[in-house]
């Protein structure tokens, strides 16, 4: 990656958890993923690196929760990985 992740360039996808003996989702996972680079492991390499993970991982939890309570996904029984 040639330039620093910028915090408008991070969103996240939601994938499922399921209970696989209820067939029920109980959460979701946050996946990171940046407009920049389509290989979210080599955006954690370069911002270990250049020495913004710390920064990285608390604004991509951040951006997560606040994106996921706006979700349709969204129920409080839920838990959020």
């Amino acid at each position: 990656m040639k330039e620093e992740i910028r915090e408008k360039d991070i969103y996240h996808l939601y994938q499922p958890i399921y209970d696989l003996n209820k067939f029920e989702v109980i959460g979701y996972e946050a996946l990171l993923r940046t407009t920049q680079s389509d290989n979210p492991e080599q955006v954690f390499k370069e911002a270990k690196k250049e020495g913004y993970l710390y920064w990285l991982d608390t604004v991509s939890i951040q951006k997560a929760i606040h994106k996921f309570i706006r979700t349709k996904e969204y129920r409080q029984d839920h838990y959020l990985f």
